[in-house]
């Protein structure tokens, strides 16, 4: 509640029945518990309301899926992802070596055809040790997940941690910028990035943990392997 407290309410005063931090620590909690419509929202206030009335106000219960649907439509998601960015950093507890996995995913049923919107593509960080999504992005319609991956990584403390990107991720100024805040990276790639490696490598890096996975076109049978590390000790 504390970390969501900067967030804008939207809405004018007048007719306002729910606080709007309720709304906004119910809906978070049901979303982790599973819920995924607005209407599993209500219900899950419903079915926790005696839980939930320990920490909120509910000055006239819990909102309707009507009223949360319009609050949550209208709250700045640049301000919600920043707040949850604050959160999620103040819980996350950060080894040496923490792996976190970089991938892109469509957004199921997600697409409109209505208005012909295209399903929505989103770049996230998952911490595997924390099983924990520390961060996501939208992949632009008119783009694709190498413009997306660099705004992400901007948002990430990635001191002491592992980057794993599979091949789309196979970019010399991605790389540098994990290096440049502070982590490792793991790359997966495929025939043809021979060249690509080898200009990664070629950067003065104080760090470099890389993986080369080559395998035969048309099978994903490995052909060989190869792997090239240096590690920030200083040691070949």
């Amino acid at each position: 509640m504390e970390h969501f407290s900067a967030i804008g309410d939207p809405r004018r005063d007048h007719g306002k029945r729910h606080l709007l931090e309720d709304i906004l620590v119910l809906t978070i909690c049901a979303v982790i518990c599973g819920a995924d419509s607005f209407v599993a929202l209500e219900a899950f206030g419903h079915a926790k309301h005696e839980w939930v009335r320990r920490f909120l106000a509910l000055p006239n219960g819990i909102p309707s899926h009507d009223t949360i649907r319009a609050v949550v439509g209208r709250l700045n998601p640049r301000q919600f992802e920043q707040c949850f960015l604050d959160w999620v950093n103040a819980v996350f507890v950060r080894t040496a070596g923490t792996v976190v996995a970089i991938d892109g995913k469509l957004l199921r049923r997600s697409y409109d055809r209505t208005s012909k919107q295209a399903a929505l593509q989103m770049v996230s960080a998952w911490a595997t040790s924390n099983r924990l999504v520390l961060g996501q992005v939208a992949v632009d319609a008119q783009a694709n997940e190498i413009t997306a991956i660099p705004h992400l990584l901007e948002v990430l403390d990635l001191n002491s941690c592992i980057v794993t990107i599979d091949a789309i991720g196979w970019q010399q100024d991605i790389a540098a910028q994990i290096i440049d805040q502070g982590g490792d990276y793991v790359l997966t790639g495929y025939p043809g990035g021979v060249k690509r490696i080898k200009a990664v490598c070629s950067r003065k890096c104080t760090s470099v943990l890389l993986t080369l996975r080559l395998t035969a076109c048309g099978s994903m049978r490995p052909r060989s392997t190869g792997t090239a590390a240096r590690k920030r000790a200083g040691t070949g």
